[in-house]
């Protein structure tokens, strides 16, 4: 059973299901717009920003690419994260208590004392295999406390 120090590395791999989410969300936002009685202009430069936006969740979601796209997790023997990023670099977090666990979903909330908003990192289940998952809520269960 996992422990509460238990060194865990989580690199996870392209999720299928948070692709399908992306591009659904996505399609509604797009019916959503079109529906709206505005200029064809704002719908345009609105549609514009939702493209943009799509694709930046892209880069830094599914293909795990810029500053801001945490590549894989280390938990260390003290209990800190250590994120590799995409850019290369690597910061040294705690697991902020708001961060969100199902079977079906878990959204880990990294923040630093230097910087506001912290990083997110979403699992699905095709995100990790299903052992690493599980070890996982167990270690989060019982050493961080309860998340919600």
């Amino acid at each position: 059973m996992a422990g509460p120090h238990e060194t865990l590395h989580i690199r996870p791999a392209p999720s299928r299901y948070l692709a399908l989410w992306l591009f659904l969300i996505q399609a509604v936002a797009w019916l959503v717009l079109w529906q709206l009685e505005l200029n064809v202009w704002c719908k345009l430069v609105l549609g514009a920003g939702l493209l943009v936006y799509l694709v930046y969740q892209i880069r830094q979601q599914l293909c795990r690419r810029g500053g801001r796209a945490i590549v894989e997790a280390k938990l260390q023997i003290d209990g800190r994260w250590l994120l590799s990023m995409g850019n290369g670099e690597c910061k040294t977090t705690t697991l902020h208590p708001d961060s969100f666990m199902k079977p079906w979903l878990m959204v880990l909330h990294f923040s630093r004392q230097s910087m506001r908003g912290g990083f997110h990192l979403i699992l699905l289940p095709d995100s990790l295999d299903r052992e690493l998952a599980r070890r996982l809520r167990i270690h989060l269960r019982q050493g961080a406390g309860e998340v919600r």
